[in-house]
């Protein structure tokens, strides 16, 4: 099922079925009033948002594809390939394949360029004639993010962070740094964040123009795998490590305000002035305040044979 609820009181707007299940965020993708589904069934939908009826519904060659859209285009990753569709109608083919090595992450897209990564390199090819304007080595320990005409690529394994020209693929510069990486690449401002693991646990803000350490801020050290969650707002970003949130002003770094917020809920969107959040428990999200993180607004039960229940969350 697809659930639509009320962003102010989390009350279940719509509801409407699909044939087989989006397996991760990365399955859906909102463009305008428009939701676009991809299922492990191979079934493709669009949604309308307000209504929740189907605009068109068709079968694809492939299963679960991590969807991004740019107007008319929507691209979607799956099955070793990446797929141009036609918004309008659903219509579409694939249009790139790297021998037996797997895309991973949805596209990202720029004006006239889409990147994409397999299990060997960074791609970025025109978005129109396909053609590939420049390639740089990447693997699954590379977490990379487009800022400003820069990307800006973190490679956990080698602790280093690097900022390549997005339209020429050349590198701008590239710093090795003092700590064990654990986030993806988060720019904010004129700064792009990462947070470090394991026996030294920090929020690192190092200048975009030249991949200097601009601050550090301590967090409580814990020995443990625990994945840290970080999102960027209009000038503040937001990490959730271990039981806490944290407000983090990163012109100054410093941290503006934390909250506890339980292991059991994982940070997943910013939305406007609230944060929305999910639960272990399957099929429960959470929205919170950004006034001080403090102020829970709703909770909302989203499957199974209580769907539709809507709770107040407490203080």
């Amino acid at each position: 099922m697809l659930y639509a609820l009320d962003l102010k009181s989390g009350n279940v707007v719509w509801e409407t079925e699909t044939s087989g299940t989006a397996l991760r965020l990365a399955n859906l993708c909102l463009s305008e009033d428009v939701l676009y589904v991809s299922t492990d069934r191979g079934d493709f939908y669009a949604i309308e948002t307000r209504t929740g009826k189907s605009i068109w519904h068709v079968q694809m060659p492939f299963k679960s594809g991590m969807i991004s859209v740019d107007g008319n285009d929507i691209f979607v990753h799956a099955s070793g390939r990446l797929f141009a569709i036609d918004a309008r109608n659903g219509k579409g083919d694939w249009w790139l394949k790297q021998g037996d090595s797997y895309l991973a992450d949805a596209p990202i897209l720029s004006p006239g360029r889409v990147l994409i990564r397999d299990s060997n390199y960074v791609y970025c090819l025109n978005d129109q004639n396909r053609k590939l304007r420049w390639r740089a080595p990447a693997s699954n320990g590379i977490d990379y993010s487009v800022y400003r005409n820069n990307v800006y690529a973190c490679n956990r394994s080698k602790s280093s962070l690097s900022c390549y020209d997005l339209a020429r693929g050349v590198e701008k510069w590239s710093q090795k740094t003092k700590y064990k990486l654990k986030t993806n690449v988060v720019p904010c401002l004129d700064w792009i964040v990462i947070s470090s693991a394991y026996d030294d646990c920090r929020l690192v803000g190092v200048e975009a123009r030249n991949g200097e350490e601009a601050w550090t801020i301590q967090l409580p050290v814990v020995l443990a795998f625990t994945t840290d969650r970080m999102i960027a707002g209009r000038d503040r970003i937001y990490l959730q490590h271990v039981d806490q949130l944290y407000c983090v002003d990163p012109t100054q770094g410093v941290i503006d305000w934390q909250t506890p917020m339980p292991s059991a809920h994982l940070m997943e969107c910013l939305w406007d002035d609230v944060i929305l959040c999910r639960k272990q428990q399957r099929g429960v999200l959470c929205c919170y305040s950004l006034g001080n993180g403090r102020n829970g607004v709703w909770s909302q039960d989203g499957g199974g044979p209580q769907r539709g229940n809507y709770n107040r969350e407490a203080p």
